[in-house]
């Protein structure tokens, strides 16, 4: 679970065309289960359904989640869409924050027609859903080898944000400047959460 920069290369956006795959089904029943028994990830598709959005799930790989939006110029309606892979990813808590990573960029997309070709904008949302989904807890970055105590969370957010920067081609060269650039801003935005589940994890 080290940190490992996503790359663009090695990252095939193919479905599953085989329904009857093993790990297909497996994934889907992971999801339902997860989006029913974790209150942070119900919250979020509580909050992305108000918003008026659906959200398709798809199982691809190589990676263990992923994020689509659509052309927020597009005239089509809105459809965000979460990926997730169960088959590289292999303990339920990394599971369960995938989903919730992915959820928020589904959400801030669903609220401000996020467009990733620019960097501040993915800057922001990557802050946001590193440090809302639990992959920057005490718990994940000691499964990650890292030990930092004070100033975990936020030190953790801006790596983690700064490594997605840098899978997109638009913002690879500017990648820690644009996480800076929004870090403050975005880092203390909560939304959906208020005060009282941010303090329950």
């Amino acid at each position: 679970m080290a940190d490992q920069a996503p790359s663009a290369e090695n990252v095939e956006l193919g479905i599953f065309e085989d329904t009857k795959h093993p790990d297909y089904q497996v994934c889907l029943n992971t999801v339902e289960k997860t989006i029913k028994s974790n209150e942070k990830v119900q919250k979020l598709v509580d909050a992305i359904e108000a918003l008026g959005c659906e959200i398709p799930k798809k199982c691809v790989g190589p990676m263990t989640g992923g994020f689509i939006s659509s052309d927020p110029q597009s005239k089509e309606p809105y459809v965000p869409q979460i990926i997730v892979c169960q088959n590289q990813i292999k303990d339920s808590i990394t599971f369960q924050t995938t989903i919730a990573h992915e959820l928020i960029h589904a959400y801030d997309a669903c609220r401000s027609k996020l467009d990733i070709s620019k960097c501040e904008q993915h800057a922001c949302t990557e802050i946001r859903a590193s440090s809302l989904s639990g992959e920057c807890s005490v718990l994940s970055e000691m499964m990650r080898g890292r030990m930092q105590l004070t100033k975990g969370l936020p030190e953790c957010a801006k790596r983690r944000a700064t490594l997605s920067l840098q899978a997109n081609p638009v913002c690879r060269g500017v990648a820690a400047q644009a996480v800076e650039q929004a870090f403050e801003k975005c880092f203390n935005d909560w939304a959906p959460f208020d005060k009282n589940d941010i303090l329950k994890g």
